[in-house]
């Protein structure tokens, strides 16, 4: 039961994700961050070493993830893909549950580009990045 709710929350924060991407950012932009998205997910699904261990996929939800601001927790998501905004929202828009178990995976507050917003927000604790 679990495993299905689970994948029912995936799977809608990631219709949300898709339409405000295609919405704000055209088919080309969505095409690509949906590629690397299928590329992520079959890494982690066909190698084990891709995978996080239980102990940091845990911190990076309870400390990282649930104590800041830009996380939705209704949808478990980076930033709430149903809030209209006309400038670039805050958030990368992944699926937590799921990007936590991404042993490479970093917090969308930690890419260069995100250094005034991380100033502000945070995002994992450097710990937490492998």
């Amino acid at each position: 039961m679990r495993t299905s709710v689970s994948l029912l929350g995936f799977l809608r924060a990631l219709r949300l994700a898709a339409r405000r991407d295609a919405v704000q950012n055209g088919w080309r932009v969505l095409f690509w961050h949906g590629w690397n998205m299928l590329r992520a997910s079959a890494r982690w699904l066909l190698k084990a070493d891709a995978r996080a261990d239980a102990d940091l996929v845990k911190s990076r939800l309870k400390h990282g993830c649930e104590g800041c601001p830009v996380f939705c927790h209704e949808l478990n998501t980076c930033g709430d893909a149903r809030i209209e905004v006309d400038d670039e929202a805050l958030g990368c828009f992944c699926y937590m549950p799921v990007k936590a178990r991404i042993k490479d995976s970093v917090c969308w507050l930690h890419e260069p580009e995100q250094e005034e917003a991380r100033a502000i927000y945070g995002g994992w604790p450097k710990e937490f990045a492998q």
